[in-house]
């Protein structure tokens, strides 16, 4: 009998101590996610936001409670809310919120009339770096928006996946001379031998910025077919061009081995 009250005692014991996990667990929620009002979730998120850009990058940390509010705040009624949700996730940089960010802007265009809400998601997954979202910000290349256009192809470049290399150089016949210098700037960071011929062919662009923005991503390479063209443009007709040309041959001359 008295083995049993015993096991009986732990028993009850451990029942109580789930019930009050489970007890925290949900008051805990509840402050996050379900009694909360949009207008005070924006202002907590606002403020969280606010502690998160103010940090280095590494003692981006949010207590248990924040992460949820942000993961849950995604789907906020109020548009301003999601939006600074996907702000702070992406300061955050926190490979938990890969998959939501990924639903949200799947359903975003359907369901979400916020190009702003899409910005902040590109620039998240941008910032986190995984590459698991790769095929979804690949796609917003062909976006109607420029905007977000844009900003996939700066995530494209932030994330180092060479399989970006291929699509990205469509965007270098972009009318918007700043979509053409984000591409540029993207393909330089990857680095990739295929990149080298578009970035070259952008040294004969009309704008001044895009042939700078060609001409330093060129110098950057390593790669020994770009100095003839950089030679080239130490012709050009614009004086900043012709600088940044020679810099670019200047650091070319830096690589021991060419490729």
């Amino acid at each position: 009998m008295k083995i049993e009250f015993m096991l009986f005692a732990s028993l009850l014991s451990l029942v109580s101590s789930l019930v009050a996990i489970i007890y925290l667990s949900m008051e805990m929620l509840s402050d996050v996610s379900g009694l909360k009002t949009s207008s005070e979730k924006y202002v907590h998120l606002s403020q969280l936001l606010s502690e998160l850009e103010g940090r280095d990058s590494g003692q981006m940390e949010l207590s248990a409670e924040d992460s949820e509010l942000c993961i849950l705040s995604i789907d906020d009624e109020k548009p301003e809310v999601r939006i600074a949700a996907a702000s702070a996730l992406g300061v955050l940089e926190s490979r938990n919120a890969v998959n939501p960010l990924l639903k949200k802007l799947e359903e975003t265009p359907r369901k979400d009339s916020s190009v702003e809400l899409q910005k902040q998601i590109i620039v998240a997954l941008g910032k986190i770096g995984y590459n698991k979202a790769l095929s979804a910000i690949l796609s917003l290349l062909e976006s109607l928006y420029p905007d977000i256009r844009k900003y996939a192809a700066e995530a494209l470049g932030k994330l180092g996946d060479k399989r970006a290399v291929d699509p990205l150089p469509g965007m270098l016949k972009e009318k918007n001379p700043e979509l053409r210098i984000t591409a540029v700037y993207a393909l330089g960071t990857l680095k990739a031998p295929q990149a080298i011929s578009p970035l070259i062919s952008m040294l004969d662009d009309d704008n001044p910025w895009v042939r700078k923005c060609a001409a330093e991503a060129l110098g950057k390479s390593g790669d020994k077919k770009a100095i003839e063209v950089l030679v080239n443009k130490l012709n050009d007709i614009d004086p900043e061009v012709r600088k940044i040309a020679a810099g670019a041959l200047g650091i070319l001359s830096e690589y021991q081995d060419f490729r």
